[in-house]
């Protein structure tokens, strides 16, 4: 028997579901490195300041704990390593409420952000959020600013509920395509500058150990 669509028919969110698992870059997530700056002092408590309680599975998404901002400041600077390069297409922030996000700013492959001067930087892209209560809304991104990025910074600025109000992301997924270009922290040692005078009692030293005179 075939089936009749319609409104309520849930295929709709069938279909986003799949998407959501088969297109995640969860799996390419470096959890280890995750941090946040101006978290609340019971997500800085937690590994990478409570940044996991939004960087999760996609059938976690309901978990009831979010990543929330000093109580004083809805100001946060999320920092994602990934990997492996990866590249980005779409993103979406779980959250509603007095504590949803107003606005975030993202930037990619930066290590020298953070919330002192990032207002005077400008971002590989600005996004204004609507109310989320499924992590279904998924935000487009530039296509050409999000390749190839094994760092991503999300810059929360404020949340809806005004100024002074705690910010809050309950689940945060980015979807897009891993890269088999594999982050690895490679140390060269090397001689920076070749001496004469040691090269010359290394060969002493030879000639001595077998008695040549």
């Amino acid at each position: 028997m075939s089936h009749q669509h319609s409104a309520n028919c849930g295929c709709a969110d069938a279909v986003k579901a799949a998407d959501a698992v088969q297109s995640s870059l969860y799996p390419s997530i470096d959890l280890d490195r995750l941090s946040v700056l101006n978290a609340c002092d019971e997500c800085a408590a937690e590994p990478g300041n409570g940044a996991r309680r939004c960087i999760k599975p996609w059938d976690e998404r309901n978990d009831s704990r979010r990543l929330l901002s000093d109580e004083d400041d809805g100001e946060m600077l999320l920092t994602i390593p990934f990997v492996n390069d990866v590249h980005l297409r779409s993103i979406a922030v779980m959250a509603w409420g007095d504590w949803q996000p107003r606005k975030i700013r993202l930037f990619v492959n930066r290590d020298d952000l953070d919330l002192s001067g990032i207002n005077d930087v400008s971002p590989a892209q600005e996004l204004e959020l609507a109310p989320d209560t499924g992590g279904y809304i998924d935000y487009p991104l530039k296509v050409v600013r999000f390749q190839n990025v094994h760092t991503l910074i999300i810059h929360v600025t404020e949340a809806v509920g005004g100024e002074g109000e705690q910010s809050g992301i309950q689940f945060l997924q980015l979807k897009g395509t891993s890269t088999q270009n594999k982050r690895e922290i490679v140390n060269v040692v090397y001689e920076s500058r070749a001496n004469p005078a040691d090269h010359n009692k290394l060969a002493e030293s030879h000639q001595a150990a077998h008695g040549v005179q």
